[in-house]
């Protein structure tokens, strides 16, 4: 799991969770942070789970973000190729392609929950 970063927590803190009391509060604020600050679309490699049970590496198009209360953040994903999907932040993405300011705030995302970090 990621080691201690006192600048990130101050960070997830003091600009995203600062007014939120509950679960709900706390995906909200989450939400309204990823869609004020990321720039939609970028790339990112995902781990796609095939029907033989494998997974793919495939690079995919992050469209936007979307949330309900008591729901984890989703992203909306155009695989190349494909039908849109939607897939869940934490476990998916392997890394995001030429987007270091989106993937830094990804991986805030991830230590907030004890998730290991995009490389």
């Amino acid at each position: 799991m990621p080691k201690h970063d006192p600048t990130r927590e101050s960070r997830i803190h003091e600009e995203i969770v600062v007014d939120a009391y509950d679960d709900g509060e706390i995906n909200m604020s989450w939400y309204y942070y990823f869609n004020d600050h990321m720039e939609f679309p970028f790339e990112a490699i995902v781990n796609l789970l095939k029907r033989n049970g494998t997974k793919e590496q495939v690079k995919v198009e992050i469209l936007n973000v979307q949330s309900e209360v008591e729901a984890p953040i989703l992203l909306g994903v155009a695989e190349r190729g494909y039908n849109r999907l939607q897939m869940i932040v934490p476990s998916v993405i392997v890394r995001v392609v030429d987007a270091e300011e989106q993937q830094e705030m990804l991986n805030d995302w991830l230590y907030y929950h004890n998730k290991s970090l995009l490389s």
